[in-house]
């Protein structure tokens, strides 16, 4: 008689990684990302997610956006409550898009373990509730934003790992190389046993800055303005339970 079949606890989508955005620029990046990444992954492209709930994402980060503008101009308590209204559709967006990450990813022909099923959740940009319980393990891959706060200076404000927090938080910002005929390669970033590593095609320039236990928020200086970065960034406890490279985000000074 064959044994029964093993039923694997769903592994969920962790809400409060975009819940608890409180700057309105930072959920609109989140909600940017998430239709981007989401839209273009294989187990979540039309058909499985439609095109026009992805449209309508797009739609609401816009609207964000819009909120944000007219507040700049005029900080009324209308304008102020648009914001946060703005913000309050985003959000029930995103959890909407996550409830449907979680069933896909779930599925038994998408995942034969919990850490597929993890890994799945990750192709969408959103975050995974941890697999086991602990204080300490290989923490999640880090989900950031990044903003221009000045020449040379960009903000990165790291938007998961608020209640579990790594260790150490580890950033690496590399200069883009200028559209050239032929094409320049961009630089090729990998993670191995807790090592970086950088291959470049031409002279760049390769800046790192790490942030110590429940550090969220780092300003990187970089040299070179009038040109791209791409910033990518691990978290680790320890030396030997490190999480996977982020994706990287790309910005313009």
């Amino acid at each position: 008689m064959a044994p029964p079949p093993v039923i694997l606890k769903d592994v969920e989508v962790k809400e409060t990684v975009f819940s608890d955005i409180k700057v309105p620029a930072d959920l609109k990046q989140y909600m940017v990302n998430s239709v981007e990444k989401g839209s273009n992954a294989v187990l979540y492209a039309d058909p499985a997610i439609t095109a026009s709930f992805y449209a309508k994402g797009t739609d609401l980060g816009d609207d964000i956006q819009t909120a944000i503008d007219a507040e700049k101009l005029n900080a009324s308590d209308d304008n102020k409550l648009a914001v946060s209204n703005a913000m309050s559709a985003g959000v029930m967006w995103l959890k909407s898009y996550g409830a449907q990450v979680q069933l896909i990813a779930n599925l038994s022909v998408n995942r034969s373990t919990r850490e597929q099923a993890a890994e799945n959740i990750l192709r969408s940009y959103l975050s995974y509730k941890q697999l086991t319980v602990g204080k300490k393990g290989i923490p999640s891959p880090l989900v950031f934003t990044v903003e221009v706060i000045g020449t040379g200076k960009i903000r990165v404000t790291i938007v998961n790992g608020t209640i579990n927090f790594p260790s150490r938080t580890n950033l690496i910002a590399i200069q883009l190389p200028p559209a050239t005929t032929p094409p320049t390669a961009n630089p090729v970033v990998t993670l191995a046993d807790g090592q970086i590593s950088v291959q470049l095609s031409g002279a760049a320039e390769v800046v790192s800055k790490s942030l110590s236990g429940k550090g969220t928020s780092t300003i990187i200086n970089v040299s070179n303005t009038g040109c791209s970065y791409i910033i990518h960034g691990f978290a680790q406890n320890g030396n030997k339970q490190v999480s996977v490279l982020s994706a990287g985000l790309i910005v313009k000074l």
